[in-house]
């Protein structure tokens, strides 16, 4: 039985706890940024917090996991798009990305979100494997669509998504 947990909006003091998990080395490949500094995270914090939402997932006063939500506006405002999902390595495995994603597209539901869409990276098996299993489908392939800087080659995203 898991113990008890929030999904909270992040906070500015949260910097730190963000910068931790999106900095992991099993993290930090599959996000749109390269593994930063602690004096370097600041910018991509504040790019981080001018989104819609940005999201915490506490237990036992430790942030476990976050992500951000970026709203359509007009004529998409039915949809959101999801990015910047993490799970600490050493928590991955045991249900709590499972239980925040979940919980969040519940409460997406209950706010008339039709659509949410996401981008991953096509040699992340292990992210393309749990957003299926929550019924995200594969929509399309945005071909060499970004660099590390750690390799030669460009890599493909997928474009996925869930109706709800």
């Amino acid at each position: 039985m898991m113990n008890a947990y929030c999904i909270r909006d992040a906070k500015k003091q949260d910097k730190d706890a963000l910068y931790k998990l999106y900095s992991d080395d099993t993290v930090h490949p599959f996000m749109s940024f390269e593994k930063p500094s602690l004096d370097d995270f600041d910018a991509i914090f504040e790019k981080l917090w001018s989104r819609d939402y940005v999201l915490v997932f506490e237990q036992d006063r430790h942030i476990k996991a976050a992500l951000t939500l970026t709203r359509g506006y007009w004529r998409g405002h039915h949809r959101i798009q999801l990015q910047s999902f993490a799970v600490l390595a050493k928590e991955q495995g045991r249900g709590i990305g499972t239980i925040f994603l979940k919980d969040v597209i519940k409460q997406l539901k209950k706010d008339n979100i039709k659509r949410i869409e996401l981008f991953v990276e096509s040699d992340n098996a292990m992210a393309i494997r749990f957003y299926q299993k929550l019924g995200f489908e594969v929509e399309g392939v945005l071909r060499a669509y970004f660099k590390r800087a750690s390799q030669d080659q460009y890599v493909n995203d997928y474009l996925m998504s869930l109706i709800l």
